[in-house]
């Protein structure tokens, strides 16, 4: 009897003894689980931190190029190709809304996926070079873009799936999707134009005044030629800052022969009525100097003209920068391509809202 009570107390014992083994060693297990998570989560937060500048630059280009886009849309009259039938200024080809009592302005959904075309391109030209990191030790790769815009009245809203990789040794941090809203109002303009075409398709050169005066936006009229007529919008609503450039939005209308071949003025007299002549003083375009440029680089150069009657300007430009060229600002800004190579010779046109002009020729290089 007393050695089964011994055996027992032995048991109990040993019992202990390995509970507290047990007990010790999942404590020290634990500790080393939780010291290896801390370390790998503290080396997660390390890394996203070393990220942070990648994926700023990242996104501040992708919103760069997705304004830059905007505003390159406006005067590519919502075209990421000027369709024919177009026309041609030698400066530029600039898309009719109306055509010979057509109307042409295009639906909504054409527009959204061009304005889309626009970004996708340049994104690829802005967007891809991540050789300033490489000091740091990081590695980026990218895939495929795609950009889905959606245009309404008062705003444009941009989807951009771009897939990049951020490498730097066996760690992989991976980001793709970037959504952003400009506060352009290009829905609004697109529904004025096309108020300005039924008007045109309705009375062709005969638009009552009224419509370009009645708008929130200053809507211009250049007489290109008998023909042809260029509608200038300018929003100051539309923009990211207030102190940004105005948004500007072109097409062009072109009429019937029979319109062509009107004698405006000789009807006016046969009513015996008679407008003052406006005076007008041309534009003068200053001197451009022989410009150089290198390929795959931004090269950016600005026109500067005066007008002493303060007139708006517009500036036209021709051969390889003609859609490179702010109408409004006459900034030229584009990133040339090895198959630009050679000395270019190009004529800038400065015009006031009067139709007064004044041209320039210039060289640009590309090395």
């Amino acid at each position: 009897m007393k050695r089964s009570k011994a055996q027992i107390t032995l048991f109990l014992v040993l019992g202990v003894i390995l509970l507290f083994v047990v007990g010790i060693g999942i404590y020290f297990i634990s500790n080393l689980q939780k010291e290896k998570i801390v370390k790998k989560s503290e080396k997660a937060q390390q890394l996203n931190l070393e990220t942070l500048p990648i994926k700023t630059y990242i996104d501040e280009c992708i919103r760069k190029v997705a304004v830059e886009s905007a505003y390159e849309f406006g005067q590519r009259q919502g075209y990421y190709d000027v369709p024919s039938p177009n026309l041609d200024t030698n400066s530029s080809n600039i898309a009719y809304y109306y055509f010979k009592s057509k109307n042409l302005v295009p639906q909504r959904h054409i527009l959204e996926r061009e304005f889309s075309k626009i970004v996708e391109e340049n994104l690829l030209i802005d967007c891809t070079d991540f050789s300033i990191f490489d000091n740091l030790g990081f590695n980026v790769e990218f895939s495929d873009v795609n950009a889905t815009a959606q245009i309404f009245e008062n705003q444009i809203i941009i989807n951009v799936d771009y897939p990049l990789s951020i490498i730097k040794g066996a760690t992989i941090n991976s980001i793709d999707k970037f959504t952003y809203t400009l506060p352009f109002r290009v829905g609004h303009i697109i529904d004025i134009s096309k108020e300005l075409v039924n008007a045109l398709v309705e009375e062709p050169y005969a638009l009552d005044l009224t419509l370009l005066l009645n708008h929130d936006v200053d809507i211009s009229v250049i007489h290109y030629d008998n023909c042809n007529d260029v509608y200038i919008i300018i929003d100051n609503e539309s923009k990211m800052n207030p102190s940004d450039d105005d948004y500007v939005f072109t097409f062009a209308a072109g009429f019937e022969d029979k319109y062509c071949n009107l004698n405006v003025s000789s009807e006016i007299a046969k009513l015996d009525i008679h407008y003052p002549e406006i005076e007008n003083n041309n534009p003068v375009l200053k001197e451009i100097p022989y410009l150089t440029a290198n390929i795959n680089q931004t090269f950016s150069y600005k026109l500067n003209a005066s007008d002493k009657d303060n007139d708006i300007l517009f500036y036209l430009t021709e051969r390889i920068v003609k859609n490179y060229t702010n109408v409004l600002t006459g900034l030229i800004k584009f990133t040339p391509k090895e198959s630009d190579i050679g000395i270019h010779l190009i004529n800038a046109t400065v015009v006031d809202i009067k139709s007064g002009t004044d041209s320039k020729q210039f060289y640009l290089e590309i090395k």
